[in-house]
């Protein structure tokens, strides 16, 4: 498997160098805030579903459970040998969020290429995270 990390920090356009990526030949999720209150949604790349994953208030950020929950079930079910994954963070460096799904696909031996976006103040904590050694880096910083 090629594994892609795709770094920089927050604002400097992965998510849009991923959407540049997407043809039919992609699945996964891409990340967005979808207004200055700083919602995320996960989109599919294929049917086109939103789920909001998190709230950002003066206190702190709300995560909704549930929705990544459908998120992580869904990436299980691609059936692509392209997968993007945009945005995975402090969850997940807590085995949380999307931990358990990147875990079953870095062990799937029909994906060729999976594209990971992270910020780069943390990147290397989540490569050893995931015990990923071999990859190429694009940092966009």
């Amino acid at each position: 498997m090629n594994i892609i990390i795709i770094t920089g920090q927050k604002g400097i356009g992965k998510t849009t160098y991923l959407e540049n990526k997407i043809n039919n030949n992609f699945n996964g999720i891409i990340t967005k805030c979808v207004n200055r209150k700083e919602r995320k949604y996960y989109f599919e790349l294929i049917n086109k579903n939103r789920y909001l994953l998190c709230c950002c208030y003066d206190n702190g950020m709300k995560f909704n459970k549930d929705n990544f929950d459908i998120v992580s079930n869904y990436l299980l079910e691609i059936n692509t040998q392209n997968i993007i994954i945009d945005e995975i963070g402090w969850l997940e460096l807590e085995e949380k969020g999307l931990y358990s799904s990147i875990i079953d696909i870095l062990k799937n031996k029909t994906v060729k290429n999976l594209y990971l976006s992270m910020r780069y103040d943390i990147y290397k904590k989540l490569l050893n995270k995931f015990g990923i050694i071999d990859y190429e880096l694009i940092n966009l910083s």
